[in-house]
């Protein structure tokens, strides 16, 4: 799968730290994973890195817009992948808000998260519970704490990146002619 391997490279360049071309990649392979109608566990995991990619680039605005979009338009999937993406979503929602200091809202969201539970919403709402401030330096910390982020240099599939990479920049010189 084309699109896979076109994710793998993004996965490659976010491992060293270039989010501009990884977000490039993420991109292009959530679109060719739309136009060959992927199974939606492709679709959800390449938004994931997108907005990883986002917030690793200091683009946390644009972050929280597409996850309340993704939002938005996964509200009405069911089943157990369908929960799954919606509780990462959520999360993501509140480490967003908090993230761009929008305390009240981010309280507001974390109430609405409070059943999901895991170690990032509870420290969330015990850090609130004591009335500390959430700081991004604060909330940085407790995400790799729980190691939270899906791309590793562990999981990455190097052949995968480097076909991937080709695939890409031929699409790329295509599409520029």
């Amino acid at each position: 799968m084309i699109h896979l391997q076109i994710a793998e490279a993004g996965k490659r360049y976010s491992l060293k730290g270039n989010h501009r071309a990884a977000l490039e990649r993420y991109r292009h392979a959530l679109h060719l994973a739309l136009q060959k109608r992927a199974n939606p566990v492709f679709l959800y995991h390449y938004t994931e890195c997108i907005l990883d990619a986002l917030e690793a680039a200091g683009e946390a605005p644009q972050a929280l817009a597409l996850t309340e979009r993704a939002l938005e338009e996964q509200q009405d999937e069911g089943g157990e992948l369908g929960r799954r993406v919606r509780a990462s979503l959520l999360q993501r929602r509140v480490v967003l808000l908090f993230t761009l200091e929008r305390t009240q809202e981010a309280d507001a969201a974390l109430t609405e998260a409070a059943e999901l539970g895991g170690p990032t919403l509870n420290a969330l709402q015990e850090a609130r519970r004591r009335q500390l401030t959430i700081t991004p330096s604060w909330l940085s910390a407790i995400r790799r704490q729980h190691n939270k982020g899906i791309i590793s240099s562990e999981a990455l599939r190097h052949a995968d990146a480097e076909a991937g990479e080709v695939h890409f920049m031929k699409e790329s010189a295509c599409a520029g002619s």
